[in-house]
């Protein structure tokens, strides 16, 4: 028994012994000790007992060649090695050996290369010094610090040897920067910075001798300047030395173009645009000053074409101011400036072209149907598991219980059972009776919204003087600027489209595009001088103000006389009814027609142009132009149009009689043949129920009867008698044949009175 008791108390301290767990401190043992260092982790992470300790695990990491692991496990496990270092020796001069084999030849070769390195040296061995420095700060910081190396058993004088050299020849060479940067070819293909082989502050050498290189850079060519601003840059000289350099470009570029004073202004803006162009932002040009005025025709303003307003933009280091002409033209006011640039907007359109017009597939909200609800027949079921368990709760309720205390506790449980079930019954009947038979599930139908891909352009036309005051010269012309914007238009998107939120955020709308074409542009400061120094070869000498103002309005009086010409009052043609005559396009290749009634309104039909907000059309002579519609009528089926381009206004019939049998004709587009012409007499005169609404609804229409031919195509175009119009062609009888009908000039000129108030449609 003792033995046993003996032997059974011996395992257990073994085992005990076995499982000691705990952190290593002070050379005790751990249950776990892990390395940081990279490698085989199963190699690096030991459970640590008296069977296998530190030690072990660092002779088994040399003998696996982990010698970086090998030196990590020293620095983790440093305070057991310190215990007893002795015990340890080996294989810790194993590990230090191991390690310098490793790193020790690098700082050795690194000491040998700085031995040969002497300071100062030529700027040919600048690179050398700094390759020489870079491989020693690399040996430097390769080399294994606070570890086992760092004991004084194993410290290497060749290491401390290589940190004391390579400190003293960097503050050698940071000790002589100054110099060095002043005696720097600063034009060369590199910078100070880049070339020297120490590392140093560059704000800090620049604060200090920047103000000694200027006067070599205030006299530097524009290549060396280049140079210069290459190397260097923006953000490592700073915003003022780059406005100075700029200025000191600028200068340069005078010297060069031999401008040896400031009277010279189309050099002084050249040598402007010159120092923008390689790469500097100029502040300012002193002692130049520049008025401007916009003298656009008023004319034009008041009769709407100039669609959208032109500011100028001053891009350029210039002092600008704006003038009224006659003041600025003045003797006193022209006294104080050195240019003057007339600036005159001749033409400023808006355009679009509706490049394509696609389906997108999408689906709506149609409305919702009522299905049975399966969460009612869930509650019925319910409640007769309820009623089920109720009645079996209560059938044992009132059953036989025994006798005494037994019987009188169970019969206890059994009430309280039934308690229970009629309140879970109850609170069946209850979800029953709020949980309805049906409910309504949305019904989802798919449907298509139109994309239409719109191109919106804006042109703009400038007629310019630029009066050099100094010379007393100047140059008139004219340059063109052109803006276009791509826009991708939703139409008839379904108000319960599912997605109409996502619609919204991906597609452009057309007010969009109205803002777009109503927003004002822009044009450059610089681009008006860039053109004038391209166009100064033409400068005419300036006699006075005077009679370049009389000029000036001269002109004004000929481009007013190209606009009047350009208005289509009267065009030589063999039938000049033609010019008043467009073929409108409204998508998937429809056609229609549509004629002049005020040079840039278009009567047409409403079923030719429908619910479109804006048409594109093509006149007689092959111009193509864009509308918007200005207002309609569905019962007339008339619709008047906008137009950006104008033409020759039609003149109306307005007798009150019209004989039958009269020759009628009829200009438009049948089966897309465009500007045809078809002739017929008048068949009558007569009241008829509008197409475009149901019989019955609304006043019927007065119509003029023909037999023309009118085939589609033809819709919206005019009915001629002689030379006036006395019908809009809009409908034919397709079960007969002679059977056209136009709308009576009487209901096209009511319609008209009424959405063009104050203008009187030209007559007989």
């Amino acid at each position: 028994m003792n033995i046993k008791l003996r032997t059974g108390l011996y395992i257990g301290l073994v085992a005990g012994v076995l499982t000691i767990g705990g952190c290593q401190t002070d050379g005790g043992f751990s249950g776990l000790a892990s390395s940081s260092a990279t490698g085989n982790s199963a190699s690096t992470s030991k459970t640590y007992t008296i069977f296998f300790d530190q030690s072990d695990h660092l002779k088994e990491l040399l003998a696996n060649n982990q010698v970086d692991e090998a030196a990590t496990l020293y620095e983790n496990q440093k305070g057991f090695f310190s215990k007893e270092p002795e015990k340890h020796r080996s294989v810790l001069d194993q590990l230090a050996k191991r390690l310098k084999q490793q790193y020790l030849t690098n700082v050795e070769g690194a000491l040998n290369g700085t031995e040969n390195v002497s300071w100062p040296t030529a700027k040919e061995n600048w690179d050398t010094v700094k390759s020489t420095l870079a491989d020693a700060r690399q040996a430097l910081n390769a080399y294994p610090s606070g570890g086992i190396l760092d004991e004084p058993a194993y410290l290497e004088s060749s290491v401390a040897a290589l940190r004391t050299k390579f400190d003293d020849i960097e503050a050698k060479i940071s000790a002589s920067a100054s110099d060095e940067f002043l005696s720097f070819d600063h034009f060369g293909e590199t910078s100070f910075f880049n070339a020297y082989p120490a590392e140093i502050s560059a704000s800090s050498i620049l604060d200090e001798h920047f103000d000694t290189l200027k006067p070599k850079l205030e006299t530097s060519s524009t290549a060396e300047l280049k140079a210069f601003s290459g190397n260097y840059g923006k953000d490592v000289l700073g915003e003022d030395r780059w406005v100075g350099l700029g200025n000191a470009y600028m200068s340069a570029q005078l010297r060069e173009m031999g401008a040896t004073d400031r009277s010279d202004i189309p050099a002084i803006l050249s040598a402007v645009n010159a120092t923008k162009d390689a790469g500097f932002e100029p502040k300012s040009v002193p002692g130049l000053n520049i008025a401007f005025v916009e003298v656009t025709s008023k004319t034009l303003l008041n009769e709407g074409q100039i669609d959208f307003p032109v500011s100028t933009e001053v891009d350029l280091p210039v002092d600008v101011t704006k003038a009224d002409l006659d003041d600025a033209l003045s003797s006193t006011a022209a006294g104080g400036n050195d240019l003057l640039i007339v600036f005159d907007v001749a033409l400023a359109k808006a355009s679009r072209r509706v490049q394509g017009l696609n389906l997108v597939n999408s689906v709506l909200l149609a409305g919702y149907k009522s299905v049975e609800n399966p969460e009612h027949g869930v509650a019925q079921q319910n409640v007769e598991v309820a009623k089920i368990n109720f009645n079996s709760a209560s059938i044992s309720a009132s059953g036989y219980h025994g006798y005494g205390l037994a019987g009188a506790f169970s019969q206890m449980i059994a009430g309280a059972q039934q308690s229970s079930a009629r309140g879970k019954l109850q609170a069946a009947m209850q979800n029953l009776a709020n949980t309805p038979k049906t409910i309504e599930e949305p019904i989802y139908n798919k449907y298509q919204f139109k994309n239409a891909t719109v191109d919106a352009r804006k042109a703009m036309t400038v007629h310019y003087y630029v009066i050099d005051l100094r010379r007393k010269t100047y140059v008139k012309s004219t340059f063109d600027v052109n803006e276009e914007h791509r826009f991708n238009v939703a139409y008839n998107i379904d108000p319960e489209d599912t997605k109409k939120a996502e619609h919204v955020q991906e597609y452009d709308t057309e007010s969009e595009i109205d803002d777009y074409e109503k927003a004002a542009s822009s044009v450059k400061l610089s681009q008006i001088i860039n053109h004038y120094i391209a166009n100064r070869g033409s400068s005419k000498k300036l006699r006075s103000l005077t009679a370049l103002r009389k000029e000036m309005l001269k002109d004004k009086n000929r481009a007013l006389a190209n606009y009047k010409a350009n208005t289509f009052d009267a065009r030589p043609l063999n039938d000049p009814r033609f010019d008043s005559v467009v073929a409108v396009y409204v998508g998937k290749g429809s056609l229609g027609s549509g004629f002049f009634v005020k040079p840039d309104v278009v009567l047409t039909n409403w079923h030719v142009v429908e619910n479109a907000k804006f048409v594109e059309m093509k006149m007689y002579d092959g111009r193509e132009t864009f509308g918007r519609v200005l207002g309609k009528d569905v019962r007339l089926d008339l619709a008047l149009v906008k137009v950006q381009a104008r033409g020759k206004p039609v003149r109306f019939f307005t007798k009150n009689r019209i004989d039958l049998g009269k020759t009628t004709e009829a200009i438009g587009h049948p089966r897309g043949l465009e500007f045809s012409i078809t002739r017929g007499i008048v068949s009558a005169v007569r009241k008829h129920y509008s197409i475009s609404l149901p019989k019955g609804a609304g006043d019927e229409v007065l119509y003029i009867q023909t037999d023309a031919p009118i085939n589609p195509g033809n819709s919206g175009g005019p009915l001629f008698l002689d030379d006036y119009v006395i019908g809009v062609n809009t409908w034919k009888r397709g079960d007969s044949e002679g059977l056209n009908f136009s709308v009576h000039y009487s209901e096209a000129l009511a319609f008209m009175k009424e959405h063009l108030p104050g203008f009187r449609v030209l007559t007989n």
